[in-house]
């Protein structure tokens, strides 16, 4: 059955770690593995052969314990051989130390996989149990006679003058056998409640069950050694000690193998590829890590268009492709070419470039790069994650490419757009897909080219942002130009921009499609995309470990998805921290609830699969196998058609819970800070619903139906909380009233008052904008206050008129010289607050960058220290500048110009805009019914 959990590729495990495999490092983990397991094989039998030795001399047990634990180390005593007494010390040091290193290397994997706050400090515990077991052991060896100066001067010592040993090894067997069991007594269970398949689950429960055979062999090692001391017969006492023995060099290989586990499988897969390597992320990649213990583990556009009274949608969309100089509106033009339609194969194998050639070969095929001389980037575009879509892929989680290895390809123009679908409006829009294709899984890298690239130096690579583009889940395309905020950065991180399916594409749902395919193909695009980050983002410079993802729009609802993906319990394996710029989130009904799927049956019979009547009536096929018979063109008219078949401003194809990627309400499982990274910048605009509204909303019945439209569940009790927590004179406005900004902080609230609009049709602007984009931000800065990874939130507004939703694009996606939108002053203070989150993991800037570059005041600004957001000090940084002059660009306005001062200062969230904390806690308050 294909499900997210039958294709390894996209179910990416609570137990998925970050680190990437070390290529050139192979060598080196032969040579620490070869001579650890040879030092142990010599040093037991050094042992084993001093033991027999000195028994045919007639010393006894005791005798030669206190001669091996003389200074230095009992040499010369009984005429022993110096070097097998040399090979016994440290064969008894060695023992524990190898025990040790397998048990840290055990618990720090359990540790890396389960990131409950209650597995952490249990991980904890039993690694000081571990070490007090360690040292005790290691002391023991070395001292085992008591007192001291009498075993230095003795030639024969008396039972009576020793500690007990038979005592001593009980109890340093209790340990070893308590700290074994507490390692698998707490992982396997929790093993099997993994996103896995079944055979990922064997192999990671046989991890941890090696500690089992380890404990055998300690018990039956412990048990030789007490019978050794116990029997007086000397026969039966030589056997029991080299028992003893025999079991204490199979413990400690074993002991090596376990804590070698982590780094063994690179260097066989570089000399046996054909046996050990990678599989495809379908079928999940290597179930070992590299040395640093956290590699990987079984992982895995808005359009520009008017609405209503004069309204466009601007936004970073207005900035896609790379040509660094734009037209009036900021719309590149630049045709977009188709990239390679054939790369593929395993996510994996020999990893090389050529800084000549920029030529980068990740396993599956190899790309060849340009050097953008302008921006001084390495730029790769059109580099495939993963294979077409088309047919039998249809509505399946991704898989991994095909190989392809006959020539180099190269990565030098975007590949084509994924199928796109417009929101609903006044009126059908028709939209041009002819540069558009279901293969169309393609991601996009820029690297400063000074960069190390290819892991050619042990020496860590930049930070990496991983951008998410927008567009309502139907709209939009990878194209974009990350060049100008890395460059304002000092070319500090590593871009990568991506592309996944929209639409029906990615976002059908029904029962059958979750029955015979996956719910939210798109987004587990997304996080395939991810994953390869995580493989190979090192050849291009960047450190995986340092991840940060960032989406506007639909591209920050991604986000919030990905941050509460398989409830919260990916801890930091995809990404470090987070950005979501007015995060997206429209209704997510269940998988099968009425809305998807009445959207899936409508789909269905636009594309000419009957719909109508009975299952199988007659002998028709199932909807979806005719679904995935048709032709593209067929399907991709129908994706427009249902698309925009909606209420205004909504698109009829978006995620859903489906219980196993997403598996709650964003709202409610924010509200228990269940999330996956480390920190988290959550940002809204100040005018955000003003584009998705319908006009006309002037009487408070005309509000009053647009409620009854926009919550299909609400009473007419409901209704009445809405208009409480709004509030508002009924009368009419008139439409000569003034439009002006809200200060935020006092007088007139976005309530009834914005540059857009005023009265019922501001106040219906306020919901939407507040239900759809503002609150989840709000949810999503106090899900990371403080959370137990010790990570933050912070929270900010975009308030420079107009502030629209996507207004804030040109504050991230043009150069800081062009001052067409914005101040140079202001995008490079906005820049450099993004750029210092993704590569220092706080947003702070100095006063001089806040004040403005250009005016050399560097006085002390509140601004420069940013406290992280929380309940109990709920803080908002307002990015606003003066307003000298309005420019109007594609029908909107803009403040720019000479004089234009940044105006950023700290404020109280919560009491923001008449209270808009306690309007998003009414709204998480309602989830039941507006399913957020």
């Amino acid at each position: 059955m294909a499900d997210v959990v039958g294709n390894f590729s996209s179910d990416i495990s609570p137990a998925g770690f970050s680190t990437p495999d070390l290529p050139n490092q192979g060598y080196k983990v032969w040579l620490a593995l070869v001579i650890m397991i040879i030092i142990s094989g010599i040093s037991v039998a050094a042992r084993i052969s001093t033991r027999i030795s000195t028994r045919q001399m007639g010393a006894d047990d005791y005798t030669i314990i206190a001669a091996l634990s003389r200074p230095p180390y009992g040499l010369c005593l009984y005429e022993l051989d110096m070097a097998l007494n040399t090979w016994w010390f440290l064969g008894s040091i060695f023992y524990p130390i190898t025990i040790a290193l397998f048990k840290t290397s055990v618990i720090l994997l359990n540790k890396r996989i389960f990131v409950q706050r209650g597995f952490q400090i249990a991980c904890w515990i039993t690694l000081m149990i571990n070490s007090f077991w360690a040292l005790g052991n290691t002391l023991g060896w070395v001292f085992q006679c008591y007192p001291i100066p009498i075993m230095w001067g003795a030639i024969e010592t008396s039972k009576g003058t020793c500690f007990d040993l038979q005592g001593i090894w009980i109890s340093i067997a209790a340990w070893d056998v308590a700290s074994d069991v507490w390692i698998m007594g707490m992982a396997v269970p929790m093993v099997w409640k993994l996103h896995l398949r079944f055979r990922e689950k064997v192999m990671l429960t046989g991890v941890f069950l090696l500690g089992a055979v380890v404990v055998i062999f300690s018990i039956m090692s412990c048990s030789a050694v007490v019978s050794s001391l116990q029997v007086e017969k000397a026969q039966s006492n030589e056997y029991s000690f080299g028992l003893a023995n025999l079991f204490q060099v199979l413990e400690s290989n074993m002991g090596i193998i376990g804590a070698c586990l982590p780094i063994m499988r690179q260097p066989l897969r570089e000399y046996f590829p054909r046996s050990f390597g990678r599989s495809k992320f379908s079928s999940g990649p290597s179930p070992y890590y590299s040395d640093h213990f956290t590699d990987q583990y079984v992982m895995q556009r808005v359009s520009s268009r008017q609405k209503g009274h004069n309204v466009s949608v601007s936004g970073p969309e207005l900035f896609r492709s790379t040509p660094r100089k734009s037209d009036e509106l900021g719309i590149i033009n630049e045709t977009v070419e188709a990239g390679d339609k054939d790369s593929g194969g395993d996510l994996d194998g020999r990893s090389s470039t050529s800084q000549s050639s920029l030529e980068v070969d990740v396993g599956y095929s190899v790309y060849q790069g340009a050097y953008d001389a302008d921006a001084g980037f390495n730029v790769f575009k059109g580099i495939r994650y993963a294979q077409d879509t088309a047919g039998k892929n249809r509505w399946q989680a991704p898989r991994a490419p095909e190989t392809n290895r006959s020539s180099v390809i190269p990565a030098t123009s975007y590949a084509l757009e994924c199928p796109q679908a417009p929101d609903a409006s006044s009126s059908y829009t028709t939209v041009d897909n002819t540069g558009a294709s279901e293969d169309c899984l393609f991601l996009n890298v820029q690297s400063p080219a000074n960069v190390p690239q290819g892991n050619s130096t042990d020496e860590p690579g930049l930070p990496v942002l991983v951008w998410i583009h927008g567009g309502g889940y139907g709209e939009g395309s990878g194209a974009y130009d990350l060049s100008d905020i890395i460059t304002t950065n000092g070319n500090r991180f590593v871009g990568v921009s991506i592309q996944y399916r929209l639409g029906a594409f990615g976002f059908l749902s029904s029962d059958e499609v979750y029955r015979k395919g996956v719910a939210n193909a798109g987004i587990l695009d997304q996080q395939m995309a991810l994953q390869w980050v995580q493989q190979y983002i090192h050849l291009f410079g960047g450190d995986n470990r340092k991840v940060t993802i960032f989406g506007e729009s639909a591209g920050a609802g991604s986000v919030m998805l990905h941050d509460i993906a398989y409830g919260g319990t990916l801890g930091t394996s995809l990404f470090r921290n987070s950005i979501s710029a007015s995060p997206y989130l429209a209704y997510q009904y269940g998988y099968k609830d009425w809305q998807p799927s009445q959207s899936y049956y409508a789909f269905a019979s636009a594309a000419g699969c009957d719909a109508r009547n009975a299952y199988l009536h007659n002998g028709s096929t199932p909807i979806f196998d005719c679904l995935t018979s048709k032709d593209t063109a067929t399907l991709m008219e129908a994706n427009v058609n249902v698309s925009q078949s909606g209420t205004w401003g909504t698109w009829s194809f978006l995620p859903v819970t489906d219980g196993r990627l997403i598996t709650e309400r964003p709202s409610k499982q924010l509200l228990e800070g269940r999330v996956n990274g480390l920190n988290h910048l959550a940002g809204h605009n100040a005018l955000e619903g003003a584009s998705w509204v319908p006009p006309n909303i002037d009487t408070i019945d005309d509000f009053v139906d647009y409620l009854r439209v926009i919550f299909p569940n609400f009473s007419n009790n409901d209704i009445a909380k809405v208009l409480l927590y709004y509030p508002m004179s009924n009368a009419s406005v008139s439409p000569n009233a003034a439009d002006y900004a809200t200060e935020g902080s006092y007088g007139p609230t976005t309530i009834n008052e914005s540059t857009a609009a005023t009265g019922q049709q501001q106040r219906a602007i306020a919901i939407y904008g507040e239900t759809t984009f503002i609150c989840p931000s709000y949810w999503l800065a106090e899900a990371y206050s403080d959370n137990g990874y010790g990570g933050q939130g912070w929270k900010y507004q975009f308030s420079i008129p107009n502030a629209y939703h996507g207004a804030d694009g040109p504050a991230y996606f043009s150069n800081p010289a062009d001052t067409d939108y914005y101040s140079s002053d202001f995008i490079v203070a906005f820049m450099t607050m993004l750029g210092n989150f993704i590569v220092n993991d706080d947003p702070d800037v100095s006063s001089l960058i806040n004040n403005g570059n250009s005016t050399g005041n560097s006085t002390y600004n509140p601004a420069s220290q940013w406290p992280p957001y929380s309940i109990y000090n709920p803080v908002l940084m307002d990015f606003n500048t003066t307003c000298p002059y309005t420019k109007e660009i594609g029908g909107l306005p803009y403040c720019t110009g000479p004089g234009e001062l940044n105006t950023i200062r700290l404020a109280n969230a919560y009491t923001w805009e008449g209270g808009r904390g306690t309007r998003c806690d009414f709204w998480r308050s309602l989830g039941e019914l507006v399913p957020e």
